[in-house]
């Protein structure tokens, strides 16, 4: 890694300001910290660390853009389907498989160049355009109208494009990744055997129990 400083200003004990990474990863977790070190700074070059910055970076991306989203699709689809997935089949002119045709293969091109915060970057753009498609979509007012088949399919192919994002991620944050494929309602072989062949659009398996989110 490059040259290291905190704050803005270079670490010794005489500023009492050395950055502790095991003291890092008890407060906050592995994932955190492994996500702002590769995504959040430049891997190789120079970096600085600021607490604040890595908090706001952390809640931020992971919290909000993934596991918020995942908790506004389930928790919703529990309450109007039931605890378990519907057979569905995505159109395959659906805005996010496009997103996602787009992403997995430039993210997988970032980690080949050991771009880590491109490939980041990339597997949040799919959640960004979950985020985004359901506030479009507006699966609540579909429920509030009647038409819950129509909600539960908005709300579906958001869920299955978390999934792909979850994939994207698992090298930098496997704990995080593995926590959604074990809300999704996959096993722990399932999760054990992931590989970057799953990352493809193929439709939650009709039947399958949703975790409680």
């Amino acid at each position: 890694h490059g040259f290291l400083t905190k704050d803005g200003l270079k670490m010794g004990k005489s500023l009492g300001n050395v950055l502790e990474p095991t003291e890092l990863v008890n407060q906050y977790g592995s994932d955190a910290v492994r996500w702002y070190f590769t995504k959040g700074l430049d891997f190789g070059g120079d970096g600085d660390f600021s607490e604040e910055r890595f908090v706001f970076t952390v809640n931020a991306d992971l919290a909000n853009d993934v596991g918020n989203l995942l908790n506004r699709c389930l928790k919703p689809l529990l309450k109007n389907n039931g605890d378990s997935y519907p057979g569905f089949e995505t159109p395959k002119d659906h805005p996010l498989r496009a997103i996602v045709a787009e992403m997995v293969p430039k993210c997988a091109a970032a980690y080949e160049e050991l771009d880590f915060r491109g490939a980041g970057e990339a597997a949040l753009e799919i959640s960004r355009a979950g985020n985004k498609y359901m506030d479009d979509a507006a699966p609540w007012t579909l429920f509030k109208e009647g038409k819950t088949q129509e909600g539960c399919e908005v709300l579906l192919s958001i869920i299955e494009a978390s999934r792909i994002c979850a994939v994207l991620m698992s090298p930098i944050v496997p704990n995080t990744a593995r926590k959604v494929y074990q809300q999704l309602g996959f096993s722990t072989s399932e999760w054990t055997d992931l590989s970057w062949s799953d990352a493809v659009w193929r439709d939650l398996p009709k039947g399958q129990k949703i975790a409680d989110p």
